[in-house]
């Protein structure tokens, strides 16, 4: 809910219509007279927005707003911005850059504590699975409604872009965005993973009319955008801050440990982020997974092959879901899966084309030495028949004879 127009001051329009009427104004004198006076009295009395404008000044109040990509569309007034971008930073902070905006009225914005915005955009599926955390408008940069909301929760007003770039300082991007000693983790566009902490309706509703009324009952969810918002701001106010590991500490013996510190240290961190070694990571599980499946699935036949498949692409599932939850990671996972299922395809195709190419060389060799009973036999159960010789005793009778002799 914003608020872009003037409420209308009916006493004051009142007085300017008799006002502008000689007729209606000899003849409405004293009653001009008494509207004016009560709107010199106490102005608010017929003035909603003024009213409205002194009772948020003594709550803590974050107003919302919305940017427009039509700069022709530039209703009310911005916030305060939470920074402002140096040319130094102009080139490596890409984030979507705003024509216009619809905010607020002077008055109320003026008397708020502060302003966010809360547009939400939707992926391809249709689902809001990332949460704009900051976006510029000209050279400043505004916060979102989420992080405003923690900024005047925290008192904290020392906000800045983190950007890194490479070993030679080329390729700076945006990487986060640094709230005191917090740091909320980004991609390049200023956008976050939201961390749902439940399905719809996992925070209560409030009834504006229930506020009026003194009941506060909660009711039905409405707009399942306002617990995107509440979802953001309570992995903010619930993180803590990051404690950053000494790069020199992963020369020792107790690397492996101190790696599990920082992820220990990460799950701090207050969205799911996904940092910049986790390519690598990537690049190295397809590199050992490949490999491994590689030699192991040409051994197994195609039930077994089905079922470590199966299992394979579970434990990935699993081991996501942990870090995600334990760790905050966002690590990609269809890529695995579809590696591992390339995998186990090629290798049962392989399989059933070697199987059928190999019932058609036994056919051949034997079609015109052996029965097709046999040759059929021999097909399914292939196990009990083998190239080797073996020597039996075949004949009862002529084992005596040979005795005799």
């Amino acid at each position: 809910m914003f608020f872009p127009e003037y409420e209308r001051n009916l006493a004051l329009e009142l007085v300017q219509r008799i006002g502008s009427d000689a007729t209606t104004s000899a003849n409405m004198s004293y009653f001009q007279s008494q509207l004016e006076q009560v709107q010199n009295e106490n102005p608010i009395l017929f003035d909603a927005d003024a009213y409205f404008a002194e009772a948020m000044q003594s709550k803590d109040v974050v107003l919302g707003f919305s940017f427009r990509s039509n700069e022709g569309v530039r209703k009310g007034v911005l916030p305060k911005p939470i920074f402002t971008v140096d040319e130094s930073d102009n080139e490596a902070i890409s984030l979507a850059e705003a024509q216009g905006f619809t905010g607020n009225v002077d008055t109320l914005q003026n008397s708020a504590s502060g302003g966010g915005f809360f547009d939400t955009t939707p992926d391809v599926y249709g689902i809001i699975r990332s949460y704009i955390m900051i976006q510029q408008y000209r050279n400043r940069i505004y916060p979102s409604l989420a992080l405003d909301m923690a900024r005047l929760y925290n008192f904290e007003e020392n906000f800045s872009a983190v950007i890194e770039g490479d070993s030679g300082g080329n390729f700076r991007e945006l990487v986060g965005i640094s709230m005191g000693n917090t740091v909320i983790p980004t991609n390049p566009n200023g956008e976050v993973r939201i961390p749902y902490i439940g399905a719809q309706g996992s925070f209560p509703y409030i009834s504006a009319t229930d506020v009026m009324n003194d009941t506060l009952t909660p009711v039905q969810a409405v707009y399942p955008g306002v617990e995107i918002h509440a979802n953001v701001l309570n992995a903010i106010l619930s993180s803590a801050p990051l404690i950053t590991i000494d790069a020199d500490a992963s020369k020792d013996a107790s690397a492996l440990g101190n790696m599990m510190s920082v992820l220990d240290e990460a799950k701090q961190t207050p969205v799911p982020s996904r940092p910049d070694w986790v390519q690598a990571a990537i690049f190295a599980a397809i590199a050992v997974i490949g490999a491994g499946l590689a030699v192991i699935y040409p051994y197994l036949g195609p039930a077994l092959l089905a079922i470590s498949s199966l299992t394979f692409m579970i434990g990935m599932t699993a081991m996501n879901f942990y870090l995600w939850s334990r760790y905050n990671l966002d690590f990609p996972l269809v890529i695995l899966i579809l590696l591992i299922l390339l995998i186990a395809v090629v290798n049962m195709t392989y399989g059933f084309l070697k199987e059928g190419l190999n019932k058609k060389l036994i056919k051949g060799m034997f079609a015109q030495y052996v029965p097709p009973a046999h040759i059929d036999a021999m097909l399914n159960d292939p196990d009990k028949y083998h190239f080797s010789g073996e020597s039996k005793e075949l004949s009862e009778g002529q084992r005596r004879t040979d005795s005799h002799l």
